[in-house]
């Protein structure tokens, strides 16, 4: 199909057809590979609207003629079909690889109807996206939008990937800097500060009801906004991600879950597991209150405590700069996927 776009009127008229491969049918399989074992799979699931979208998928069950997992069957994919892309679609990824991450290269190439110019992006290795999963109500979104009070989007940017519950961080994020609107320095001045302006808007939301109106979210919308930011040539270090929570039974099976196999992820259970203090705080499906999760009396030391050891095992373990945490092995696992993917779309390689 042809998608026909028109430009600003010219003394000869001319319109631009161009023409972008479409989707046919979901659970279509694009694959690269190579005799070292790095691999690259493309994958065709509904969107919230029902468009379908390619997405990358970086996991071992997904076979041309192999049984489909239950967590795709409960997405819409029957069965798995190979599919091609021509060189010209081919040569377009491989240049989107070299100015966006892999995640955005995938969404320009495959999901627009109109590709981008990739010359309006910066011709440098693109910014990382990283994802933070793990059980819901593990404190994730509490994490990310602290994370984003203190940092203020200057250094890397937090973003809701999880905009549907009242808890969620786009819908919190808002409220809570208006909390210390009239001081720029109010979050940075006391952790507890920062964690009482969370825990007010947080209770206030629950108290009043206000579920957001998610309707007409979709992830291709998300995405389209996370391109945008990169045409303008961000600055940051990195993006991270609030992903669905995982393991709750209550979630109805939606696209946005499946972005922890599209991303290179922080994972929480990782960083809590070795905690004994914390065990049973971080229940797949098991709401433990915030002032519940860290084993202190002071209901208001308690989320502090909690968010410091977060970041030290997430950020800076151990209090101390260190190649070890999680984020360091999420931006290695990035590097080391992003290469690669360049690498297996190279025309030589085909």
């Amino acid at each position: 199909m042809s998608q026909v776009d028109l430009s600003p009127a010219s003394t000869d008229l001319k319109f631009v057809v161009k023409e972008v491969p479409q989707i046919r049918q979901t659970g279509e399989l694009r694959v690269w590979r190579d005799e070292c074992g790095h691999t690259l799979q493309l994958l065709t699931v509904p969107d919230l609207d029902g468009r379908l979208m390619c997405l990358p998928q970086y996991r071992s069950d997904l076979v041309v003629g192999g049984e489909v997992p239950q967590d795709l069957k409960k997405r819409g994919v029957d069965s798995f079909h190979e599919a091609t892309i021509n060189a010209e679609t081919n040569a377009y990824f491989q240049k989107a690889l070299t100015r966006l991450p892999v995640l955005l290269a995938v969404h320009a190439t495959f999901n627009m109807d109109i590709r981008p110019d990739l010359d309006q992006f910066p011709n440098t290795f693109p910014t990382p996206i990283i994802g933070v999963e793990g059980p819901p109500w593990s404190g994730k979104t509490f994490f990310l939008l602290t994370e984003a009070l203190l940092n203020d989007d200057q250094f890397f940017g937090v973003r809701d990937f999880d905009p549907f519950g009242i808890e969620s961080l786009s819908n919190c994020l808002a409220d809570v800097r208006v909390i210390g609107h009239n001081d720029p320095n109010y979050f940075k001045e006391s952790m507890h500060r920062t964690v009482e302006a969370v825990q007010r808007v947080y209770t206030q939301k629950r108290k009043r009801g206000q579920i957001p109106d998610t309707s007409q979210v979709t992830l291709a919308g998300k995405l389209n906004t996370l391109l945008d930011e990169y045409r303008g040539g961000n600055r940051r270090y990195h993006y991270l991600l609030d992903l669905p929570g995982v393991g709750s039974h209550s979630a109805p099976p939606h696209i946005f879950q499946l972005l922890r196999f599209s991303l290179p992820t922080i994972n929480l259970v990782e960083a809590l597991k070795n905690d004994p203090d914390l065990a049973g705080t971080v229940l797949p499906g098991v709401k433990v209150p915030l002032e519940k999760k860290y084993p202190y009396v002071d209901p208001m030391v308690s989320p502090v405590a909690y968010f410091i050891h977060l970041r030290r095992q997430l950020i800076n373990p151990m209090n101390q700069v260190s190649g070890d945490s999680l984020l360091n092995r999420a931006l290695t696992e990035n590097y080391l996927r992003h290469t690669a993917a360049i690498k297996l779309t190279e025309p030589s390689s085909l």
